[in-house]
């Protein structure tokens, strides 16, 4: 399938705050958008896995603006990655 390839006017790495952790993410807006959506993974995925690259990329070559971000830590995330067990936290 050929993917038209939008022009990202702003992209940004961002950090959220979340109590006293920070979650980390990637917003990514178009020259015209008519909105935003909004993608949070979790265990087992992460902002930069290749399948939710895809479905961001199909989102903005809808004309929306994507924010990806991830809701485990990098330290939770180390811990999800060598145990694949995330209700050790």
């Amino acid at each position: 399938m050929h993917r038209i390839q939008r022009n990202i006017a702003w992209q940004r790495d961002v950090q959220i705050p979340s109590g006293a952790a920070r979650l980390y993410g990637t917003l990514q807006i178009l020259q015209v958008a008519s909105g935003i959506v909004v993608f949070a993974h979790g265990s087992g995925s992460s902002r930069f896995s290749p399948r939710n690259q895809y479905v961001a990329g199909v989102m903005r070559d809808a004309g929306l603006g994507t924010l990806l971000f991830d809701l485990l830590t990098p330290e939770k995330k180390w811990v999800d990655v060598q145990t694949r067990d995330s209700f050790r936290y």
